[in-house]
């Protein structure tokens, strides 16, 4: 059976990646929701535009009565407003369809990019840092031909790269364990951290028959 440090480390692993792809995907549904909310803005345009079609022909049909007695003048004046005002309609109608079309596509982008890059920008590199340590670490026990020197890489690694309250846990004095040779607990150590069994790594480093461990489910 796995080690309960181990499996602890690899379900935390697999929790951190989770969570990061949930952050993604949230940001990402969210985006294509605010998307889809300013395109629908474009309705608003569409009407503008109608509206200003409708005064368009309310004015031309004053014009054309500018020709009466008495009240012509007035009329003509009414019709060149009431044209001026479609007209200007008009123009913000396809002003705002061109700013809507281009904010439902820039504003979901920011939204996205904004809580999401920094985020991916610090996990992916660590995560990749991870998994390059690991295969290094796997390739380098199968081939090691001095299986000392490589116990001994590992303890260093292990005291160098752990948290003080996990070196308490393997020894009272892992620096001393490190000047006598005692490198099991430390080797060990250092391969579960990179998400690899100790039992059967450490196993097949000292030549001894591997006892393959269950996967962690």
């Amino acid at each position: 059976m796995p080690q309960p440090s181990r499996r602890r480390a690899v379900r935390a692993l697999r929790a951190a990646d989770g969570l990061v792809g949930a952050w993604v995907v949230a940001w990402l549904v969210i985006a294509v929701w605010i998307g889809v909310d300013v395109r629908r803005l474009g309705a608003l345009s569409s009407t503008l535009q109608a509206a200003a079609g409708a005064l368009s022909q309310t004015g031309n049909a004053l014009h054309t009565l500018s020709h009466l007695p008495l009240v012509g003048h007035d009329l003509a004046a009414i019709a060149g407003r009431v044209t001026a005002t479609a007209a200007s309609a008009s123009l913000s109608a396809a002003s705002a369809r061109s700013s809507t079309g281009q904010l439902s596509v820039l504003l979901p982008l920011v939204v996205f990019v904004v809580p999401v890059v920094p985020v991916l920008a610090a996990y992916v590199p660590l995560r990749l840092q991870r998994a390059r340590e690991a295969g290094a670490l796997r390739a380098a026990l199968r081939e090691s031909s001095d299986p000392a020197r490589t116990m001994r890489f590992l303890a260093e690694r292990a005291v160098a790269q752990l948290p003080f309250h996990r070196l308490e846990q393997l020894s009272p004095d892992p620096w001393a364990d490190l000047e006598a040779g005692r490198l099991d607990a430390l080797a060990g150590a250092e391969i579960e951290r990179l998400g690899l069994d100790p039992a059967v790594e450490l196993a097949r480093l000292k030549g001894a028959p591997v006892l393959r461990s269950r996967s962690v489910s």
